[in-house]
């Protein structure tokens, strides 16, 4: 589990950019089981609808959302009409966790320990909501 693997990656400060990463996608995968189960999504229908909404946007010359972001936003539709009161902070929680990742993984910014232990916090209070929230 990638949230696991996030903690054991704080205490190391050569790989603390792997943490985020893995504090990120801990969330993301997350995210993806719970489109799967309560939105009846699985990897097929999610490369199905993604697919088709890439070309329906590319047909009409419209900016086309990452994968991520595009599922990001499928979940919290979906979110923000069970908790409304906490979407704003799951989602500012996630966007943070994602531009982390981005950073982590494509560029030179350095990351220390007191930034993956901010990230993992931030990415086990946002798990924690959303499994409250569904599996309430």
């Amino acid at each position: 589990m990638n949230i696991k693997a996030a903690l054991a990656l704080t205490s190391n400060a050569e790989i603390c950019c792997a943490s985020i990463h893995c504090a990120y996608y801990s969330c993301y995968q997350l995210i993806t089981y719970f489109l799967n189960n309560e939105l009846h999504l699985d990897d097929k229908d999610r490369k199905q609808q993604y697919d088709s909404y890439v070309k329906s946007k590319r047909d009409a010359g419209k900016k086309i959302l990452g994968s991520h972001e595009y599922w990001l936003n499928q979940f919290f539709n979906n979110f923000k009409n069970k908790k409304p009161s906490e979407a704003p902070l799951v989602y500012g929680n996630l966007m943070k966790l994602k531009q982390a990742r981005a950073d982590a993984d494509y560029s030179t910014i350095d990351y220390f320990k007191k930034d993956t232990d901010q990230f993992y916090d931030i990415a086990l209070d946002t798990r924690k909501r959303i499994i409250k929230t569904y599996e309430s």
